[in-house]
């Protein structure tokens, strides 16, 4: 029986808070009858020319990179098999011995020596995709994708690309990472010096492996706003933080925005670091779209601001992402995908309606920032089995503890911690790892990527 080319099957998944070279020819397909020592190198565009040629025809896509890269971004109808097992998992493909394989990986490396593997064991028509992946997307080519990334230059110009990731998930050697196994005795106490409606002090003092710590961590509330009406509850929240121990300080504001309704769950939560009175150095948002009662892929889509933006204009140029992004998900050929479409027409007049919201309730924090980034997040269940790299199963799970890693050491990992104790010991153990070797790093060491 033949290998199925069937679409990611993805499990639920639950975040903690907050992710090329084309040279023009013609095609030419020859026929080959009989067993072939060597394998054909094509261009992007020749390979393009068979698939859409041999549509409905035994012409097997393989894709050679691992799983993880796999689950994220590869070509329509494409089989996994990776390089690193391919001579076990070879009998998979047996009966595509005397079909014609395009094999391709990332950039051309593996899809080379993988194609020599298939000829050694007597495939006969197996043709090398030179450039792999990053030149089909060079060229312009449609790619089953689930996590983009996004640049908004200076004039409002935006620019999509579908997002190719590491082998090891997220960029990371693994053998450079400490072993996950490694016990770590952690001990957390907090303590409320003050607290009231809108002031709240905590000392938060924590033990690692019996050297201890202390953080100290003031919350003012600046505002706060929330609205019912049929169906939908909307509430609004603006806190300053100092976050302080004997050698960090770090001051910014927590603004975060939900809205509940019958259809969706909907949240914006972002980290303004200020520079001056009147001008931020950066803002970092996570934006999560939860659509209720559906079965559906989990997206990730990275967005990169390239100029100065005043804060109400950067929350209406997101929308304007998801909109593009939108219409990138309905040109889609997986009808999947293409349901993403309606989720993204409502972040983008979510956004819209958020920057509004700013321009009138929220002018005296609307300035101008250096630096502004933004993460959406759809998820509703994950990719494919084994989809992980590294030590964890789930390349997007990694995503979004490298995102809220991130956003966490921001905040201060331990006031989170204050919010919800029991994320205590795994928020004490990702900091401190995260300060020796970074975000992704510790998400690696801690079996999620």
């Amino acid at each position: 029986m033949k290998i199925q080319k069937n679409n990611l099957n993805i499990k639920r998944i639950t975040p903690i808070l907050v992710i090329l070279l084309l040279l023009p020819g013609f095609l030419f397909i020859p026929q080959v009858f009989a067993y072939s020592e060597s394998y054909n190198d094509i261009s992007v565009k020749s390979a393009r020319k068979m698939i859409k040629k041999s549509k409905h025809s035994d012409l097997l896509i393989l894709d050679v990179r691992t799983k993880a890269e796999y689950s994220v971004t590869h070509l329509y109808d494409a089989v996994q098999l990776s390089y690193e097992d391919l001579e076990e998992s070879i009998s998979k493909i047996d009966e595509y011995k005397d079909n014609i394989i395009i094999v391709y990986c990332k950039s051309g490396a593996r899809s080379k020596n993988s194609s020599q593997l298939l000829v050694d064991e007597g495939f006969s028509n197996v043709y090398n995709m030179e450039g792999g992946i990053l030149a089909w997307i060079d060229a312009g080519y449609p790619v089953w994708s689930i996590s983009h990334n996004v640049v908004v230059k200076d004039k409002g110009n935006i620019e999509i690309t579908p997002r190719i990731i590491e082998s090891c998930s997220c960029g990371c050697p693994e053998e450079d990472i400490n072993d996950p196994q490694s016990d770590i005795a952690i001990s957390v106490e907090f303590n409320v010096l003050e607290e009231n409606e809108t002031y709240t002090e905590v000392l938060i003092e924590y033990e690692i492996d019996e050297i201890s710590y202390e953080t100290l961590m003031k919350k003012t509330l600046l505002f706060s706003s929330e609205s019912h009406s049929n169906e939908v509850d909307k509430y609004y929240e603006l806190y300053y933080y100092e976050i302080s121990t004997l050698d960090y300080n770090r001051r910014f504001y927590l603004l975060s925005y939900h809205n509940e309704n019958k259809d969706y769950n909907f949240s914006i939560t972002s980290i303004l670091t200020p520079l001056t009175n009147d001008f931020y150095e950066k803002i970092e948002t996570v934006i999560m779209h939860i659509p209720k009662g559906e079965s559906k892929l989990t997206t990730i889509d990275l967005i990169d601001f390239k100029k100065e933006i005043k804060v109400s204009e950067y929350y209406k140029d997101i929308g304007k992402v998801a909109k593009q992004l939108a219409k990138e998900y309905r040109k889609s050929e997986d009808e999947t995908l293409k349901k993403f479409s309606e989720n993204y027409r409502t972040i983008s007049k979510e956004m819209r309606e958020f920057s509004q919201f700013i321009n009138k309730d929220l002018y005296a924090y609307d300035f101008y920032t250096e630096e502004s980034s933004a993460i959406i997040i759809d998820p509703i269940e994950p990719p494919p089995e084994g989809g992980g790299g590294g030590g964890g199963d789930d390349p997007l799970t990694c995503f979004i503890c490298v995102a809220a890693c991130s956003l966490a050491l921001a905040i201060g990992c331990v006031g989170a911690s204050y919010v919800y104790p029991p994320f205590a010991s795994v928020c004490v153990a990702i900091i401190g790892e995260a300060l020796i070797v970074g975000c992704e790093a510790a998400c690696i060491w801690g079996g999620v990527c």
